[in-house]
């Protein structure tokens, strides 16, 4: 309690209070500025949680160029061809190439004289010691593959094979 004067020379014993209005009045910023912050806390930890359980989920390349989205396999034909060295020996090929290019996937497609003739070469100057290991043939993928590139480097085709694949591979005698 608190002495103050109620007439000049008079003290008199009054309660000490403020307005209650005035005290709620001035609280209510503080509860409107607390609450928000607790309601931005609560969407930040909402966001960081998900958004780490999204990245782990594979996105797409967003930098892919618009015609190699994704890998197309060009299946040729299967070609026989005499085998070096021996006469009487024969190699059935089937190929498959990988390539993620449209163009290269049209250039294939069609009846290419210059493929097909680098594939024949290549293919019959292949000795049976050559490919009888898997070694071997794997060699004969990545020769097969970089000749492949270069012929359509030279048919000035852009784009490149990626993948070379035997889809049948059988040597026969006779």
């Amino acid at each position: 309690m608190a002495v103050q004067p109620d007439k000049p020379g008079r003290i008199s014993e009054a309660p000490a209070t403020t307005p209650q209005p005035a005290r709620t009045a001035a609280m209510l910023p503080v509860i409107i500025i607390g609450g928000v912050l607790v309601g931005v806390i609560a969407l930040g930890v909402y966001f960081f949680v998900h958004r780490s359980t999204n990245a782990e989920e594979p996105k797409p390349e967003a930098k892919a160029p618009p015609d190699t989205k994704k890998s197309k396999m060009i299946k040729f034909q299967p070609m026989t061809v005499n085998m070096r060295g021996s006469p009487r020996r024969f190699l059935r090929v089937a190929l498959g190439m990988e390539t993620t290019y449209q163009k290269v996937v049209e250039e294939l497609e069609k009846p290419s004289p210059q493929v097909a003739d680098f594939l024949i070469d290549k293919l019959s100057n292949v000795d049976t010691s050559d490919v009888d290991t898997t070694t071997g043939r794997n060699k004969l993928k990545r020769e097969i593959l970089a000749g492949v590139n270069e012929t359509l480097q030279l048919l000035e085709v852009e784009g490149y094979v990626s993948n070379v694949y035997f889809v049948e591979f059988v040597i026969q005698s006779q």
